[in-house]
């Protein structure tokens, strides 16, 4: 799948020169040119083109700044996981995806500059391998290699979404009296993540690991089709719905099971 993503934008630009090759020979012969075909490879060279990312991006990140220490205090570090592979044979120790490792980074800089507060963890089995470790264990063991002490790092091995490390991540919390939290995710996660929280009834400060929208790509580069544009396009989509969705199903309510 990857590999075909990689393909997408020279797909897209090479479509929009056979457009343009159609549209004049189609006037030459005094015809109309096809517009399914236009209107498709206008939605396809829009969904890869970097300046709409930035902006749907911004959609969901303009509300945090980009100061590197959150504002406030708080009683703990809440770090979301985001994708893992476990070890296997040519590979001894997990791989992090890079969501999930600019988040550990992030939460344990936070922990070392900021706040030495406990840290708490959470994510699921990424796999259902044989031998497979929870997403937490995977960013504990990382964690202690950035040197967060043991002692303070709090596991959450149960979650499999954002609405479930919300609703887990409350219960730890809760057990140890802590209702303050920096919460540490990507910023265009944030709303979701940090809307789920509050609904469980913690005070939250964003702590955002990364603000893609905070910059913008070289002039020539920043212009081009990308694969990467469609990537984030797709998860910003991603987020509005899921947004949407846990409104209406009342997840984001302080009453939600």
């Amino acid at each position: 799948m990857k590999q075909l993503l990689h393909l997408v934008p020279a797909l897209v630009l090479l479509q929009v020169a056979c457009l343009l090759v159609i549209c004049i020979a189609s006037r030459v012969k005094g015809r109309r040119q096809p517009r399914a075909l236009a209107y498709f490879t206008l939605a396809l060279f829009l969904l890869t083109w970097p300046p709409l990312s930035w902006v749907a991006t911004g959609s969901l990140e303009w509300w945090y700044t980009g100061t590197p220490l959150p504002q406030g205090e708080a009683d703990a570090i809440v770090i979301l996981s985001g994708a893992a592979e476990p070890p296997g044979p040519y590979r001894p120790v997990a791989h992090l995806g890079r969501d999930t490792y600019s988040r550990c980074r992030h939460g344990a800089w936070l922990y070392k500059n900021w706040r030495a507060v406990p840290v708490v963890v959470c994510g699921g089995l990424p796999s259902s391998a044989p031998g497979a470790r929870t997403l937490a264990a995977y960013m504990k063991d990382f964690l202690e290699s950035e040197g967060v002490p043991p002692a303070s790092i709090v596991e959450e091995g149960r979650s499999a979404t954002t609405y479930e490390n919300a609703l887990f991540g409350a219960e730890l919390l809760g057990q140890r009296q802590l209702g303050k939290i920096a919460l540490v995710t990507d910023g265009w996660h944030m709303p979701r993540a940090a809307a789920s929280f509050r609904a469980r009834g913690l005070e939250v400060i964003a702590a955002p690991s990364s603000l893609r929208s905070a910059r913008f790509e070289g002039p020539l580069a920043g212009w081009l089709p990308s694969r990467h544009a469609l990537v984030q396009n797709e998860r910003v989509l991603h987020e509005w719905l899921g947004l949407a969705w846990y409104g209406v199903s009342g997840r984001l309510s302080s009453t939600a099971p």
